[in-house]
């Protein structure tokens, strides 16, 4: 192309001149893109008017057999009939020079629906929205009087823009209207029963055969409990005898169909009752504790008493009680590192900072922004959560022992001072069920792993008396014990002083 010259108006508004007129019939630039290694086709992609052109013109092998011309026209007669914003529109049927009689669509910007479930970067919503669309296409096709016979990943393309469906190469269509190439086409692992044999009718119920098919196959990248609708589209549109397969509407409304039916809320209610039954009469009385309180301190707002600050003569002042405990023996709420709420479930999913695997929160031994801290939100300003050298501190000057406080396991810490707090062995949340209550405690730090982001230092400890600190996964839900300074800021002169708080 000829470079360009840039003009400005009266109003200011910048133009572009370019000495190649936007109005020529010729194609341009014309580069080769694909090959089918099956089929007797070539894909070219050229420009004409101001925009990009799909060429389709026979390998030069098969240019002067008279089946393969007799296809590329039935092809081009059957794609020109269809004007649908899911059917990439076709021009018609032209010689171009150095190419050949070349099929004329439009250039969908985009990658294959084979190359997107390839790189996993679909969701339940998009899967909907192309399904919806697929089924508009086909419909508009069988309106037409015409089979596609051939869908199947490969033939759908997946814009850029928006991620809609375009549906390409109808190579393989027919109607009872057209009399020459009478062939069964079709690929294997997407054709219909019927599509197989020599002598059976093949009608638009084998489009419906593929669908289901490609549905089943998009199921599968999707977590488990996305499926379930799925595999139902997929069995319905699969079945062997064609007149018993359902039909594009029923596919469109069950794919659309909201999930949270009244019947649905109850089925969920009654499941989650019966999983609380289950963790009643089966759990350990210390694990059915810790999930309760968890639970409820999610859904309500505790009142809980102003802690009070020990001194066990450290460098900082402990609390005597967990974020949300109402006493020193009280669990309080799991907290995933960062989060300023309990939640039901403490997975990576969950976590505020990861994002599809990538972390974007503290590391290399970095520490919470106030904002990020629990205890500064929960309690007052002078309240935090402890950094990983002041929990390495409360292990090394202070003396351990099991015992139990109020019915509730856990060790008992003395300090320097004589004076002592309980920590209770609320165990960790690595889903939703509490793991080791009432024989372990993990407390979480402010401080992050350094060199290994998405972990957290903490410490754990154990009835047969290990206590360890190192990093764990920034997602469970652990027990947060806060701590206050015991050098405040004396808001008057400007300066920090040493007084007892």
């Amino acid at each position: 192309m000829n470079a360009s010259t840039i003009s400005e108006n009266d109003s200011g508004f910048l133009t572009t001149a370019e000495n190649q007129s936007l109005a020529s019939t010729e194609f341009v630039d014309v580069r080769h893109v694909y090959t089918s290694h099956n089929g007797f086709c070539s894909v070219y992609r050229a420009q004409r008017g101001g925009r990009w052109w799909a060429l389709k013109t026979l390998k030069p092998d098969v240019t002067t057999d008279p089946m393969a011309v007799a296809m590329l026209e039935k092809e081009c007669d059957i794609a020109s009939r269809f004007n649908h914003r899911n059917i990439a529109r076709t021009e018609g049927l032209e010689d171009v020079p150095g190419v050949g009689k070349c099929i004329v669509t439009e250039w969908v910007e985009g990658s294959t629906l084979r190359q997107r479930i390839g790189e996993r970067t679909l969701n339940i919503d998009i899967i909907k929205q192309i399904i919806t669309q697929l089924c508009d296409a086909l419909g508009h096709i069988h309106e037409c009087q015409i089979v596609h016979r051939d869908l199947k990943p490969e033939n759908i393309m997946i814009t850029t823009d928006g991620n809609h469906v375009k549906l390409i190469d109808m190579g393989s269509a027919d109607g009872e209207i057209y009399a020459t190439v009478k062939l069964n086409h079709g690929t294997r692992n997407y054709a219909a029963p019927e599509q197989l044999s020599d002598h059976s009718h093949v009608d638009s119920s084998a489009d419906l055969w593929a669908l289901g098919c490609i549905a089943r196959e998009l199921a599968k990248t999707l977590p488990w409990w996305q499926r379930v609708r799925l595999s139902r589209i997929a069995r319905r549109c699969t079945h062997k005898e064609p007149r018993r397969r359902c039909s594009l509407k029923w596919v469109k409304t069950e794919v659309n169909r909201s999930i949270f039916t009244t019947r649905r809320k109850i089925m969920c209610l009654t499941a989650m009752l019966a999983v609380a039954m289950i963790c009643l009469v089966c759990s350990a009385p210390a694990t059915y504790k810790g999930l309760t309180n968890n639970i409820w301190n999610v859904i309500s707002s505790p009142d809980v008493p102003q802690p009070q600050a020990v001194d066990l003569g450290l460098s900082v002042k402990w609390a005597d009680r967990n974020v949300d405990a109402t006493a020193p023996e009280d669990f309080g709420s799991y907290f995933a590192y960062g989060d300023l709420k309990p939640k039901v479930r403490y997975t990576q999913s969950t976590q505020r900072w990861y994002d599809s695997g990538k972390w974007s929160g503290p590391v290399d031994g970095e520490d919470l922004m106030p904002q990020c801290d629990v205890a500064r939100v929960k309690w007052d300003g002078n309240w935090r959560m402890p950094t990983y050298d002041e929990l390495m501190e409360l292990i090394t000057k202070c003396r351990w022992q099991w015992t139990r406080q109020g019915g509730t396991a856990g060790y008992r810490v003395t300090g320097p001072s004589g004076q002592s707090i309980f920590l209770p062995a609320a165990g960790l949340n690595k889903g939703i069920i509490p793991e080791q209550v009432g024989t372990a405690g993990f407390y979480l730090t402010s401080t992050s792993k350094p060199q290994v982001p998405g972990d957290a230092m903490e410490v754990d400890f154990y009835s047969d008396g290990r206590i360890w600190h190192f990093g764990t996964s920034g997602s469970f839900g652990m027990a947060v014990r806060p701590v206050r300074d015991s050098i405040a800021f004396n808001t008057t002169s400007g300066k920090r002083s040493q007084r007892t708080i």
